[in-house]
């Protein structure tokens, strides 16, 4: 979001001759494949790391992706008044991506979904190369769904083929860091994200090479253009583009995980953690701050040469109502209460602020366990009330570690009945098939009369607790 930012920013402050323009458009250009492919991999992370619920997620990317198409998309068009209908934003091809890449996740092996990805992109080369219709609609389905070399009907467009081929094939990575990560190895995810920005970064430098030396030795060929052959070419997309700055993404996706380690970063990782939750209301509102107020208030703003004042004064308006945003759409029992001091009858002491319901939880090895569903938890000893887990009485709590329940019988109902000490884990004060003599005052071997009519005045036998169970 930092770099859709500072490129916007330069876009609508700078004039076109001027250099600063150049170097922070140039720089900028991360943003847009870092942001596909962040989605491709966690598409193939969730998928690896929760297979069982990844249906459940797939409906929710599904929901996403119609409303980054239909809301979403009107509401980038009123930012750009004098854009009309004909801008192709990149949350369109995003929100295409979000509705077939989660299907196509399930459906092919992450090889076929690789050979897939570079056949999307070979089509759309061959398209954008060697397909040149002269009437509008013809024009309207190339530019939206393939791209096209100078002006055409849209004042800008993201081609939507071209960027789910890479959304598309950052699934696969997604899968092999969800593989990494849920085996716990956090050098093993570094070492394949930096390798394969590596890969992609040499494969740019010769491919740009190739691009050149044909250029110098004349040979004026269609793949030998600028738009084909630069890592500086967006629209359409070239392929050393892709992997260019997406191998600048991927070291910057591995700083970020770096960061999210590192305790004493934890109050700058929460800060983005809580803007990356509000990177739609970010990139809606940005819109409107640059492409609106700040393109009608260029003219009149003073000091040409403050400009990172002016910068960090749009950031500070882009992020105040997205965090406004945030909260007013958040759900009341998704908020965390405030801090407070444990009253005296508080047990033990207790002070911590217990979890909330659907939020991950640390587990025992501290990594983020996915917490279960609300009604998953009636049967546990946390109690649901009003959105927060409470502490409630624990069932059978005369039960101690050791003791074993024989089952009743399927057709009556449960009752507690009494524990049988575990053969070795007992207190060595009361035999395995007795019931505890210090308890005898308490109601502790109850099963239905008819079964044990007796049980009262003695411990239960083992055979009459087996002939119970089958009861």
């Amino acid at each position: 979001m930092l770099f859709v930012l500072l490129s916007h920013f330069a876009f609508n402050y700078f004039s076109k001759d001027d250099a600063a323009l150049s170097l922070m458009t140039l720089v900028g250009m991360i943003a847009s494949p870092t942001f596909v492919i962040i989605n491709g991999m966690l598409l193939g992370v969730f998928y690896r790391t929760r297979t069982r619920d990844f249906e459940r997620f797939r409906t929710i990317v599904t929901d996403r992706g119609l409303f980054l198409l239909t809301v979403g998309h009107f509401l980038v068009l009123l930012s750009h008044a004098t854009y009309a209908v004909r801008f192709v934003s990149i949350t369109d091809a995003v929100g295409v991506c979000m509705l077939i890449s989660p299907w196509l996740v399930t459906t092919l092996t992450p090889r076929a979904r690789l050979l897939l990805s570079l056949a999307a992109y070979a089509l759309t080369l061959l398209v954008v190369l060697y397909w040149n219709p002269t009437r509008h609609y013809p024009l309207v389905l190339k530019e939206t769904f393939f791209g096209r070399i100078g002006p055409g009907v849209y004042v800008y467009a993201f081609p939507i083929l071209p960027w789910f081929a890479l959304d598309l094939a950052a699934t696969v990575l997604g899968e092999r860091l969800g593989a990494c990560s849920a085996q716990g190895n956090a050098r093993a995810m570094h070492r394949l994200l930096h390798q394969t920005a590596v890969v992609s970064a040499g494969i740019a430098v010769v491919l740009n090479l190739m691009y050149h030396a044909v250029r110098q030795h004349g040979y004026a060929t269609a793949l030998a253009t600028h738009e084909v052959g630069s890592p500086f070419a967006k629209t359409p997309p070239s392929l050393v583009y892709f992997l260019f700055y997406g191998s600048l993404g991927l070291v910057l996706i591995s700083v970020c995980l770096r960061l999210a380690s590192n305790d004493r970063m934890a109050g700058v990782y929460r800060g983005l953690v809580t803007i990356g939750q509000t990177s739609f209301a970010v990139f809606v509102i940005q819109f409107f701050v640059y492409f609106t107020v700040l393109h009608a208030m260029r003219p009149h703003l003073p000091w040409a040469w403050a400009w990172p004042v002016y910068f960090a004064l749009s950031i500070v308006a882009t992020l105040v109502p997205a965090l406004g945003w945030r909260r007013a759409s958040e759900p009341a029992d998704r908020r965390r209460p405030r801090a407070r001091a444990p009253d005296a009858g508080d047990e033990a002491g207790q002070d911590e602020q217990a979890p909330l319901v659907g939020e991950p939880e640390e587990d025992a090895v501290g990594r983020l366990e996915e917490a279960p569903e609300p009604s998953a938890l009636a049967r546990d000893r946390l109690g649901v009330l009003d959105g927060q887990l409470l502490l409630r009485a624990p069932p059978l709590a005369r039960v101690e570690t050791g003791d074993v329940l024989p089952a009743d019988g399927v057709k009556r109902r449960p009752q507690q009945v009494a524990p049988v000490v575990a053969g070795g884990h007992g207190d060595g004060k009361v035999s395995g098939n007795s019931c505890h003599p210090e308890r005898s005052e308490g109601p502790l071997c109850r099963l239905a009369d008819e079964d044990l009519p007796k049980c009262h005045e003695r411990g239960p036998s083992s055979a009459s607790l087996r002939s119970a169970s089958s009861g």
